[in-house]
């Protein structure tokens, strides 16, 4: 069950970051990063949606190792991995 939600976080994230994103759009170690992709449309300095990383212009390499990580909580969780920071019952 987990796959099957963290394969659909995966093609929701590409189809937003294809649509939205200015920059350039590349693979970096099994996660798309999407760069060129306004502000409004991700938290902070970008977000991680399955194994697509959003963002306007933060994807140095320190960046992306921890969006890599991310990655794999929504290959572990699935789509239970966004609200596993609310509850931490979810942690294991």
């Amino acid at each position: 069950m987990a796959r099957a939600g963290y394969l659909y976080a995966t093609l929701v994230g590409v189809v937003w970051g294809a649509v939205l994103s200015t920059g350039r759009i590349r693979r970096v170690d099994g996660l798309f990063v999407f760069t060129g992709v306004p502000t409004w449309a991700f938290s902070r300095g970008g977000s991680c949606i399955g194994g697509v990383y959003l963002t306007d212009t933060n994807a140095g390499p320190q960046v992306l190792e921890h969006e890599a990580v991310h990655r794999l909580q929504w290959q572990k969780y699935g789509l239970l991995f966004p609200w596993r920071i609310f509850s931490p019952d979810l942690t294991h």
